[in-house]
């Protein structure tokens, strides 16, 4: 199968212009990349969700690891939260945190 070159390209386009006129050819073009792009959707469409069915398994599997329930249990600061840990006068971080936020 052969390419086609500049010379290709600009003989298509001089006889689109003359089929089509100027005033037609961007009309068409829109059309174009409407039917591309309605094609393109219509192709990835069973793509993803092969893909999202394919995941689903594993995700199952990862939520129901005993292994990673632990550790999300024991991951601390992971919650969101920050870690609190006692200082060495007994005080938590977080105590310490809010005392020096509120002194002026």
């Amino acid at each position: 199968m052969s390419s086609i070159g500049w010379t290709g390209i600009a003989i298509l386009a001089l006889v689109l212009l003359l089929v089509f006129g100027p005033r037609q050819l961007p009309k068409l073009g829109r059309q174009l990349g409407h039917g591309m792009r309605e094609f393109k959707d219509t192709v990835g469409q069973p793509a993803s969700e092969i893909r999202a069915a394919l995941d689903a398994p594993r995700e199952a599997r990862a939520a129901l690891n005993p292994g990673t329930q632990l550790k999300e249990a024991l991951a601390p600061g992971d919650a969101g939260e920050p870690e609190r840990r006692p200082t060495e006068s007994g005080v938590t971080n977080q105590a310490v945190a809010d005392a020096s936020a509120e002194q002026p």
